[in-house]
Protein backbone atom coordinates (compact mmCIF):
# COMPACT_ATOMS: atom_id res chain seq x y z
CA UNK A 1 0.00 0.00 0.00
CA UNK A 2 2.97 2.48 0.85
CA UNK A 3 4.61 1.68 -2.07
CA UNK A 4 1.36 2.40 -4.41
CA UNK A 5 1.08 5.60 -2.84
CA UNK A 6 4.40 6.45 -3.54
CA UNK A 7 4.23 5.17 -6.76
CA UNK A 8 1.07 7.87 -7.65
CA UNK A 9 2.83 10.47 -5.55
CA UNK A 10 6.40 10.34 -8.19
CA UNK A 11 3.92 10.39 -10.84
CA UNK A 12 1.93 13.29 -9.89
CA UNK A 13 5.26 15.22 -9.05
CA UNK A 14 6.29 13.98 -12.65
CA UNK A 15 3.29 15.17 -14.46
CA UNK A 16 3.08 18.42 -12.04
CA UNK A 17 6.84 19.35 -13.17
CA UNK A 18 5.38 18.54 -17.21
CA UNK A 19 2.73 20.39 -17.24
CA UNK A 20 4.68 23.56 -15.37
CA UNK A 21 4.93 26.86 -17.69
CA UNK A 22 8.55 28.26 -17.96
CA UNK A 23 8.83 31.28 -15.72
CA UNK A 24 10.89 32.68 -18.81
CA UNK A 25 9.58 32.00 -22.36
CA UNK A 26 11.59 30.50 -25.26
CA UNK A 27 11.84 31.21 -28.65
CA UNK A 28 10.75 28.03 -31.28
CA UNK A 29 10.06 28.04 -35.41
CA UNK A 30 6.10 29.44 -34.02
CA UNK A 31 7.79 31.55 -31.99
CA UNK A 32 7.81 32.55 -28.16
CA UNK A 33 6.19 29.27 -26.13
CA UNK A 34 6.40 28.47 -22.06
CA UNK A 35 6.59 24.95 -22.31
CA UNK A 36 9.44 23.12 -23.58
CA UNK A 37 8.54 21.43 -26.76
CA UNK A 38 8.81 17.35 -27.41
CA UNK A 39 12.34 18.31 -29.47
CA UNK A 40 13.60 19.26 -26.36
CA UNK A 41 12.81 15.84 -24.75
CA UNK A 42 14.45 13.75 -27.48
CA UNK A 43 17.44 16.38 -27.63
CA UNK A 44 18.21 16.18 -24.03
CA UNK A 45 18.07 12.05 -24.80
CA UNK A 46 20.38 11.63 -27.17
CA UNK A 47 22.44 14.36 -25.50
CA UNK A 48 22.56 11.95 -22.15
CA UNK A 49 23.16 9.08 -24.51
CA UNK A 50 26.60 10.15 -25.13
CA UNK A 51 29.72 8.62 -22.92
CA UNK A 52 30.06 12.16 -20.70
CA UNK A 53 33.81 12.43 -18.67
CA UNK A 54 33.69 15.80 -16.14
CA UNK A 55 36.85 16.84 -14.46
CA UNK A 56 36.48 19.46 -12.24
CA UNK A 57 39.17 21.68 -11.15
CA UNK A 58 39.80 19.39 -8.14
CA UNK A 59 40.23 16.08 -8.89
CA UNK A 60 39.39 12.79 -7.17
CA UNK A 61 42.32 11.33 -6.11
CA UNK A 62 43.96 7.96 -8.19
CA UNK A 63 42.97 5.38 -5.89
CA UNK A 64 41.84 1.88 -5.83
CA UNK A 65 39.28 1.81 -8.66
CA UNK A 66 41.81 2.92 -10.93
CA UNK A 67 44.46 0.25 -9.88
CA UNK A 68 41.91 -2.30 -9.89
CA UNK A 69 41.54 -1.57 -13.61
CA UNK A 70 44.93 -1.77 -14.42
CA UNK A 71 45.14 -4.99 -12.75
CA UNK A 72 42.33 -6.42 -14.64
CA UNK A 73 43.98 -5.16 -17.50
CA UNK A 74 46.93 -7.54 -17.08
CA UNK A 75 45.15 -10.95 -16.80
CA UNK A 76 41.50 -10.22 -18.97
CA UNK A 77 42.82 -11.77 -22.25
CA UNK A 78 43.37 -8.57 -24.84
CA UNK A 79 44.16 -6.31 -21.93
CA UNK A 80 48.24 -6.68 -21.92
CA UNK A 81 47.86 -4.89 -25.35
CA UNK A 82 45.94 -1.71 -24.40
CA UNK A 83 47.74 -1.85 -20.73
CA UNK A 84 50.69 -1.38 -23.21
CA UNK A 85 49.20 1.47 -24.59
CA UNK A 86 48.36 3.45 -21.68
CA UNK A 87 51.69 2.30 -19.48
CA UNK A 88 53.26 3.60 -23.06
CA UNK A 89 50.85 7.06 -23.04
CA UNK A 90 52.51 7.64 -19.34
CA UNK A 91 55.80 6.91 -20.18
CA UNK A 92 55.78 9.19 -23.01
CA UNK A 93 53.92 12.26 -21.46
CA UNK A 94 54.99 11.75 -17.63
CA UNK A 95 58.09 10.05 -18.08
CA UNK A 96 57.20 7.78 -15.33
CA UNK A 97 56.32 4.17 -15.16
CA UNK A 98 52.70 3.11 -14.10
CA UNK A 99 52.09 -0.17 -12.89
CA UNK A 100 49.25 -2.33 -10.21
CA UNK A 101 49.70 -5.27 -8.38
CA UNK A 102 47.44 -7.47 -5.88
CA UNK A 103 47.50 -5.06 -2.60
CA UNK A 104 48.71 -6.92 0.64
CA UNK A 105 46.26 -5.26 2.77
CA UNK A 106 42.95 -7.32 2.89
CA UNK A 107 41.00 -4.58 2.66
CA UNK A 108 42.73 -3.55 -0.51
CA UNK A 109 41.70 -5.04 -3.85
CA UNK A 110 44.73 -3.45 -5.75
CA UNK A 111 47.90 -0.91 -5.48
CA UNK A 112 49.12 1.40 -8.05
CA UNK A 113 53.06 2.15 -7.64
CA UNK A 114 54.36 4.96 -9.86
CA UNK A 115 58.18 4.48 -10.49
CA UNK A 116 58.11 1.94 -7.77
CA UNK A 117 56.56 4.35 -5.38
CA UNK A 118 52.80 4.29 -4.29
CA UNK A 119 50.95 6.83 -6.58
CA UNK A 120 50.42 8.79 -3.19
CA UNK A 121 54.26 9.66 -2.78
CA UNK A 122 54.33 11.44 -6.07
CA UNK A 123 53.96 14.96 -6.40
CA UNK A 124 50.60 16.86 -7.03
CA UNK A 125 51.44 17.47 -10.67
CA UNK A 126 52.06 13.95 -11.41
CA UNK A 127 48.92 12.55 -9.79
CA UNK A 128 46.61 15.52 -11.34
CA UNK A 129 48.39 14.49 -14.86
CA UNK A 130 48.00 10.78 -14.37
CA UNK A 131 44.21 11.43 -13.04
CA UNK A 132 43.12 12.69 -16.87
CA UNK A 133 45.21 10.44 -18.78
CA UNK A 134 43.89 7.42 -16.70
CA UNK A 135 40.46 8.97 -17.59
CA UNK A 136 40.57 9.50 -21.17
CA UNK A 137 42.65 6.00 -21.85
CA UNK A 138 40.37 3.65 -19.74
CA UNK A 139 37.08 5.40 -19.82
CA UNK A 140 36.98 5.73 -23.46
CA UNK A 141 34.61 8.86 -23.35
CA UNK A 142 32.95 10.59 -26.64
CA UNK A 143 32.22 14.10 -24.66
CA UNK A 144 34.54 15.59 -22.46
CA UNK A 145 34.56 18.56 -19.91
CA UNK A 146 37.41 19.75 -18.41
CA UNK A 147 38.26 22.50 -15.77
CA UNK A 148 41.40 23.94 -15.25
CA UNK A 149 43.57 21.10 -16.72
CA UNK A 150 46.87 23.67 -15.96
CA UNK A 151 46.24 23.35 -11.75
CA UNK A 152 49.62 21.82 -10.03
CA UNK A 153 51.30 21.75 -13.15
CA UNK A 154 54.64 23.32 -13.29
CA UNK A 155 55.55 25.30 -17.10
CA UNK A 156 56.94 21.76 -18.87
CA UNK A 157 54.44 19.39 -18.00
CA UNK A 158 51.41 21.39 -18.61
CA UNK A 159 53.06 21.78 -22.38
CA UNK A 160 52.93 17.54 -22.30
CA UNK A 161 49.44 17.29 -21.29
CA UNK A 162 47.91 20.48 -23.40
CA UNK A 163 50.20 17.95 -26.60
CA UNK A 164 48.66 14.76 -25.00
CA UNK A 165 44.81 16.61 -25.10
CA UNK A 166 45.53 17.78 -29.05
CA UNK A 167 46.15 14.25 -29.97
CA UNK A 168 43.13 12.78 -28.05
CA UNK A 169 40.79 15.53 -29.34
CA UNK A 170 40.51 13.76 -32.83
CA UNK A 171 38.60 10.98 -30.97
CA UNK A 172 36.55 12.73 -28.58
CA UNK A 173 35.05 16.00 -28.65
CA UNK A 174 36.56 17.95 -26.05
CA UNK A 175 35.68 21.77 -24.04
CA UNK A 176 38.46 22.98 -22.09
CA UNK A 177 38.29 26.16 -19.30
CA UNK A 178 41.32 27.67 -18.74
CA UNK A 179 43.33 30.51 -17.83
CA UNK A 180 46.78 29.06 -19.09
CA UNK A 181 48.62 30.97 -21.46
CA UNK A 182 49.95 27.72 -22.99
CA UNK A 183 46.42 26.30 -24.21
CA UNK A 184 44.79 29.79 -25.21
CA UNK A 185 47.53 30.17 -27.52
CA UNK A 186 47.89 27.14 -29.36
CA UNK A 187 44.17 26.84 -30.44
CA UNK A 188 42.79 28.34 -33.61
CA UNK A 189 40.75 31.63 -32.75
CA UNK A 190 37.32 29.81 -33.68
CA UNK A 191 38.03 27.08 -31.33
CA UNK A 192 38.16 30.06 -28.31
CA UNK A 193 35.14 31.49 -26.56
CA UNK A 194 36.04 34.56 -24.21
CA UNK A 195 33.40 33.35 -20.45
CA UNK A 196 33.27 37.50 -18.72
CA UNK A 197 31.21 39.30 -16.69
CA UNK A 198 29.48 42.08 -18.03
CA UNK A 199 28.82 45.92 -16.92
CA UNK A 200 25.36 44.69 -15.77
CA UNK A 201 27.27 41.83 -13.99
CA UNK A 202 25.73 38.93 -16.07
CA UNK A 203 28.23 36.32 -16.94
CA UNK A 204 28.38 36.66 -20.46
CA UNK A 205 30.03 34.58 -23.77
CA UNK A 206 31.38 35.81 -26.96
CA UNK A 207 33.36 33.74 -29.91
CA UNK A 208 36.91 35.56 -30.11
CA UNK A 209 38.12 36.12 -33.67
CA UNK A 210 41.36 36.66 -35.21
CA UNK A 211 40.46 40.57 -35.71
CA UNK A 212 40.23 41.37 -31.65
CA UNK A 213 40.93 38.30 -29.98
CA UNK A 214 44.90 38.95 -29.52
CA UNK A 215 44.04 42.19 -27.78
CA UNK A 216 40.98 40.68 -25.76
CA UNK A 217 42.84 37.67 -24.09
CA UNK A 218 45.67 39.42 -22.93
CA UNK A 219 43.30 41.87 -21.70
CA UNK A 220 41.14 38.84 -19.70
CA UNK A 221 44.38 37.11 -18.55
CA UNK A 222 46.35 39.89 -17.30
CA UNK A 223 49.25 38.53 -19.57
CA UNK A 224 52.43 40.82 -18.96
CA UNK A 225 55.82 40.18 -20.81
CA UNK A 226 57.28 37.98 -18.31
CA UNK A 227 55.11 35.32 -19.43
CA UNK A 228 57.71 33.98 -21.91
CA UNK A 229 60.47 34.42 -19.73
CA UNK A 230 59.15 31.06 -18.03
CA UNK A 231 61.47 29.03 -21.04
CA UNK A 232 64.89 28.78 -21.87
CA UNK A 233 64.28 28.93 -25.28
CA UNK A 234 61.40 30.40 -28.04
CA UNK A 235 60.95 29.44 -31.07
CA UNK A 236 59.08 32.71 -33.25
CA UNK A 237 56.73 31.17 -35.86
CA UNK A 238 54.52 33.19 -38.32
CA UNK A 239 51.24 31.66 -37.07
CA UNK A 240 49.56 28.40 -34.66
CA UNK A 241 49.84 25.58 -37.90
CA UNK A 242 53.78 26.43 -37.90
CA UNK A 243 54.14 25.75 -34.17
CA UNK A 244 51.90 22.39 -34.55
CA UNK A 245 53.54 21.08 -37.54
CA UNK A 246 57.29 21.53 -35.92
CA UNK A 247 55.49 19.59 -32.37
CA UNK A 248 54.45 16.75 -34.49
CA UNK A 249 57.78 16.85 -36.51
CA UNK A 250 59.80 17.23 -33.30
CA UNK A 251 57.95 14.02 -31.55
CA UNK A 252 58.90 11.69 -34.58
CA UNK A 253 62.52 12.72 -34.82
CA UNK A 254 62.56 12.60 -31.11
CA UNK A 255 63.59 16.02 -30.12
CA UNK A 256 61.97 16.67 -26.73
CA UNK A 257 60.99 20.34 -26.38
CA UNK A 258 59.21 19.90 -22.90
CA UNK A 259 62.18 19.00 -21.18
CA UNK A 260 64.55 21.62 -23.15
CA UNK A 261 61.62 23.66 -21.51
CA UNK A 262 60.91 25.44 -25.56
CA UNK A 263 58.66 27.86 -26.01
CA UNK A 264 56.79 28.95 -28.76
CA UNK A 265 55.81 32.55 -29.83
CA UNK A 266 52.77 32.80 -32.82
CA UNK A 267 54.06 36.23 -34.34
CA UNK A 268 50.37 36.51 -36.65
CA UNK A 269 52.47 36.29 -40.38
CA UNK A 270 55.97 37.45 -40.91
CA UNK A 271 54.91 41.24 -41.56
CA UNK A 272 54.82 41.15 -37.69
CA UNK A 273 58.95 40.09 -37.74
CA UNK A 274 59.75 43.72 -37.03
CA UNK A 275 57.43 43.92 -34.07
CA UNK A 276 58.88 40.86 -32.45
CA UNK A 277 62.45 41.49 -33.08
CA UNK A 278 62.68 44.95 -31.63
CA UNK A 279 65.91 45.62 -30.32
CA UNK A 280 64.28 46.34 -26.76
CA UNK A 281 62.77 42.95 -26.91
CA UNK A 282 65.70 40.92 -28.31
CA UNK A 283 68.55 42.66 -26.04
CA UNK A 284 65.64 42.17 -22.47
CA UNK A 285 65.53 38.30 -23.82
CA UNK A 286 69.09 37.78 -24.37
CA UNK A 287 69.76 39.15 -20.81
CA UNK A 288 67.52 36.89 -19.66
CA UNK A 289 69.99 33.75 -21.21
CA UNK A 290 66.64 33.04 -23.61
CA UNK A 291 67.82 31.11 -26.78
CA UNK A 292 65.45 32.47 -29.56
CA UNK A 293 65.18 31.29 -33.32
CA UNK A 294 63.20 32.98 -35.85
CA UNK A 295 61.53 30.67 -38.20
CA UNK A 296 60.19 32.01 -41.50
CA UNK A 297 58.66 30.80 -44.42
CA UNK A 298 60.98 31.26 -48.05
CA UNK A 299 57.94 32.49 -50.13
CA UNK A 300 59.31 35.02 -52.37
CA UNK A 301 61.66 36.65 -50.38
CA UNK A 302 64.96 37.73 -52.60
CA UNK A 303 68.56 37.95 -50.70
CA UNK A 304 68.24 41.79 -50.06
CA UNK A 305 65.49 41.18 -47.56
CA UNK A 306 66.79 37.86 -45.95
CA UNK A 307 70.04 39.97 -45.17
CA UNK A 308 67.75 42.91 -43.59
CA UNK A 309 66.17 40.24 -41.30
CA UNK A 310 69.63 38.86 -40.79
CA UNK A 311 71.16 42.44 -39.79
CA UNK A 312 68.26 42.99 -37.43
CA UNK A 313 68.66 39.60 -35.01
CA UNK A 314 72.45 39.80 -35.34
CA UNK A 315 74.44 37.37 -33.10
CA UNK A 316 71.04 37.22 -30.59
CA UNK A 317 68.92 35.42 -32.27
CA UNK A 318 68.73 33.07 -35.15
CA UNK A 319 66.54 32.97 -38.32
CA UNK A 320 65.78 29.78 -40.20
CA UNK A 321 64.56 30.56 -43.63
CA UNK A 322 63.19 27.73 -45.05
CA UNK A 323 64.71 26.50 -48.06
CA UNK A 324 61.28 25.74 -49.80
CA UNK A 325 58.40 27.80 -49.91
CA UNK A 326 56.83 26.96 -47.11
CA UNK A 327 56.57 24.71 -44.18
CA UNK A 328 53.22 22.81 -45.97
CA UNK A 329 56.31 22.11 -48.75
CA UNK A 330 57.94 19.80 -46.41
CA UNK A 331 54.45 17.59 -46.20
CA UNK A 332 54.62 16.18 -49.46
CA UNK A 333 55.31 12.88 -48.35
CA UNK A 334 52.74 10.60 -50.82
CA UNK A 335 52.77 7.48 -48.11
CA UNK A 336 51.36 10.62 -45.60
CA UNK A 337 49.06 12.00 -47.60
CA UNK A 338 47.60 8.93 -48.96
CA UNK A 339 46.78 7.39 -44.99
CA UNK A 340 45.10 11.01 -44.29
CA UNK A 341 43.39 11.06 -47.38
CA UNK A 342 42.06 7.62 -46.58
CA UNK A 343 41.41 9.30 -43.15
CA UNK A 344 39.19 11.95 -43.93
CA UNK A 345 37.27 9.66 -46.71
CA UNK A 346 36.49 7.60 -43.57
CA UNK A 347 35.51 10.46 -41.15
CA UNK A 348 33.61 12.27 -43.96
CA UNK A 349 32.08 9.31 -45.57
CA UNK A 350 33.55 11.08 -48.75
CA UNK A 351 32.18 8.70 -52.11
CA UNK A 352 35.51 6.28 -53.57
CA UNK A 353 37.86 4.16 -52.42
CA UNK A 354 40.97 4.84 -50.30
CA UNK A 355 43.77 6.42 -53.32
CA UNK A 356 46.72 4.04 -53.36
CA UNK A 357 49.77 5.50 -52.49
CA UNK A 358 50.70 5.47 -56.59
CA UNK A 359 47.62 7.41 -57.22
CA UNK A 360 48.83 9.95 -55.01
CA UNK A 361 52.16 10.74 -56.27
CA UNK A 362 51.05 11.20 -59.95
CA UNK A 363 48.36 13.40 -58.29
CA UNK A 364 50.82 15.39 -56.56
CA UNK A 365 53.33 15.23 -59.61
CA UNK A 366 50.75 16.36 -61.71
CA UNK A 367 48.96 19.51 -58.93
CA UNK A 368 52.87 20.87 -58.69
CA UNK A 369 53.30 21.28 -62.39
CA UNK A 370 49.92 23.41 -63.10
CA UNK A 371 51.23 25.76 -60.33
CA UNK A 372 53.94 27.34 -62.30
CA UNK A 373 51.51 30.59 -63.37
CA UNK A 374 51.12 31.05 -59.49
CA UNK A 375 54.57 30.81 -58.79
CA UNK A 376 55.04 33.38 -61.62
CA UNK A 377 52.40 35.94 -60.18
CA UNK A 378 53.41 35.53 -56.72
CA UNK A 379 56.83 35.79 -57.85
CA UNK A 380 55.95 39.18 -59.94
CA UNK A 381 53.48 40.67 -57.24
CA UNK A 382 56.24 40.54 -54.33
CA UNK A 383 58.76 42.30 -56.88
CA UNK A 384 56.08 44.81 -58.51
CA UNK A 385 54.04 45.76 -55.60
CA UNK A 386 56.01 46.10 -52.51
CA UNK A 387 55.27 48.93 -50.37
CA UNK A 388 56.55 52.39 -51.03
CA UNK A 389 57.61 54.73 -48.30
CA UNK A 390 57.13 57.91 -48.88
CA UNK A 391 56.93 59.16 -44.95
CA UNK A 392 59.89 56.85 -43.29
CA UNK A 393 62.49 58.33 -41.07
CA UNK A 394 64.85 58.12 -44.00
CA UNK A 395 62.47 60.25 -46.55
CA UNK A 396 64.24 63.61 -47.28
CA UNK A 397 62.68 66.70 -49.41
CA UNK A 398 59.28 68.17 -49.11
CA UNK A 399 55.74 67.09 -49.10
CA UNK A 400 55.34 67.40 -52.84
CA UNK A 401 58.93 65.79 -53.85
CA UNK A 402 58.26 62.73 -52.08
CA UNK A 403 55.06 62.24 -53.88
CA UNK A 404 56.72 63.18 -57.15
CA UNK A 405 59.37 60.88 -56.12
CA UNK A 406 56.34 57.74 -55.37
CA UNK A 407 54.75 58.34 -58.18
CA UNK A 408 57.82 58.42 -60.34
CA UNK A 409 58.97 55.14 -58.89
CA UNK A 410 55.23 53.60 -59.48
CA UNK A 411 55.63 54.73 -63.36
CA UNK A 412 58.88 53.01 -63.89
CA UNK A 413 57.72 49.51 -62.50
CA UNK A 414 54.56 50.12 -64.40
CA UNK A 415 56.06 50.61 -67.24
CA UNK A 416 58.76 47.48 -66.75
CA UNK A 417 56.10 45.81 -66.10
CA UNK A 418 56.08 43.10 -68.94
CA UNK A 419 60.06 42.75 -69.00
CA UNK A 420 59.87 41.99 -65.35
CA UNK A 421 57.05 39.33 -66.06
CA UNK A 422 59.06 38.17 -69.51
CA UNK A 423 62.53 37.41 -67.11
CA UNK A 424 60.44 35.94 -63.99
CA UNK A 425 58.43 33.53 -66.46
CA UNK A 426 62.15 33.00 -68.14
CA UNK A 427 63.59 31.69 -65.20
CA UNK A 428 60.58 29.92 -63.56
CA UNK A 429 59.79 27.86 -66.76
CA UNK A 430 63.96 27.05 -66.76
CA UNK A 431 64.17 23.18 -65.55
CA UNK A 432 60.22 23.24 -64.66
CA UNK A 433 59.33 20.16 -62.99
CA UNK A 434 57.76 18.92 -59.96
CA UNK A 435 60.78 18.76 -57.74
CA UNK A 436 61.34 22.33 -58.81
CA UNK A 437 57.31 23.13 -58.60
CA UNK A 438 57.61 21.20 -54.93
CA UNK A 439 60.12 23.71 -53.52
CA UNK A 440 58.88 26.63 -55.05
CA UNK A 441 54.68 26.58 -55.54
CA UNK A 442 52.49 27.23 -52.53
CA UNK A 443 52.40 23.86 -50.49
CA UNK A 444 49.12 24.67 -49.31
CA UNK A 445 47.33 24.85 -52.36
CA UNK A 446 49.77 21.83 -53.91
CA UNK A 447 48.20 20.10 -50.99
CA UNK A 448 44.89 21.21 -51.26
CA UNK A 449 44.64 21.02 -55.18
CA UNK A 450 45.93 16.89 -54.54
CA UNK A 451 43.00 16.18 -51.73
CA UNK A 452 40.31 17.67 -54.53
CA UNK A 453 41.20 15.25 -56.68
CA UNK A 454 39.79 12.68 -54.28
CA UNK A 455 37.05 14.93 -53.63
CA UNK A 456 37.99 16.32 -50.49
CA UNK A 457 40.07 19.75 -49.14
CA UNK A 458 43.36 20.89 -47.81
CA UNK A 459 42.83 23.42 -44.75
CA UNK A 460 45.78 24.19 -42.81
CA UNK A 461 43.66 26.84 -40.72
CA UNK A 462 41.23 23.56 -39.46
CA UNK A 463 44.86 21.77 -38.49
CA UNK A 464 45.18 19.30 -41.32
CA UNK A 465 49.19 20.39 -41.38
CA UNK A 466 49.47 19.01 -38.08
CA UNK A 467 47.37 15.90 -38.39
CA UNK A 468 49.37 14.95 -41.72
CA UNK A 469 52.96 16.00 -40.08
CA UNK A 470 51.74 13.54 -37.75
CA UNK A 471 51.28 10.80 -40.11
CA UNK A 472 54.85 10.97 -41.78
CA UNK A 473 57.60 8.64 -40.92
CA UNK A 474 61.20 10.10 -39.35
CA UNK A 475 62.56 9.03 -42.98
CA UNK A 476 60.04 11.40 -44.77
CA UNK A 477 60.83 14.64 -42.54
CA UNK A 478 63.38 16.48 -44.48
CA UNK A 479 66.92 17.24 -43.28
CA UNK A 480 66.32 20.58 -43.32
CA UNK A 481 63.83 19.87 -40.40
CA UNK A 482 65.61 17.19 -38.65
CA UNK A 483 68.72 20.15 -38.45
CA UNK A 484 66.70 22.89 -36.92
CA UNK A 485 64.96 20.94 -34.18
CA UNK A 486 68.62 19.59 -33.42
CA UNK A 487 69.82 22.52 -33.10
CA UNK A 488 66.61 24.17 -30.73
CA UNK A 489 67.01 21.61 -28.18
CA UNK A 490 71.02 21.03 -28.30
CA UNK A 491 73.18 22.21 -25.45
CA UNK A 492 74.73 25.72 -25.67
Amino acid sequence: TLLRALKTESQESIEAVEKKELENPISVYSGEVRVPPSYVRELMTAFGSIPLLHLRETKRPIGREEAAQILELKVRRGGTDRLRVVQQTVQNLLGVTVDAFQADSPSDSAEMDIDDFLVEANGAGIREALRLVLDLELKTPKLVLIEEPEVHLHPGLENAVHSYLQEKQSTMQMFVTTHSTNFVDSVSFQNIYLVSRSSENRTQCEQIDSGDGAMKIPAELGLRLSTVFMFDRLVFVEGPSDEAVLREFAKTVGSDLTRHNVGFVQMGGVRNFAHYAAEGTLDLLVRRRVRMWFVIDRDERDEDEIKRMLTRLGARAKLSIHRRRELENYLLDPDAVAKFVTEKKRTSRAAGEPPSVQSVEDAMREAAISLKDIVVRLRLENKVLRPIYPQSRGATGSISERLDQAMSELAARAKELETTKAAITDGIENGWGYQKAFELAPGGQLLDAVFKKFGLGFDKEKGDSARLAKLMSKRAIHLDIQNLLEDIVSPE
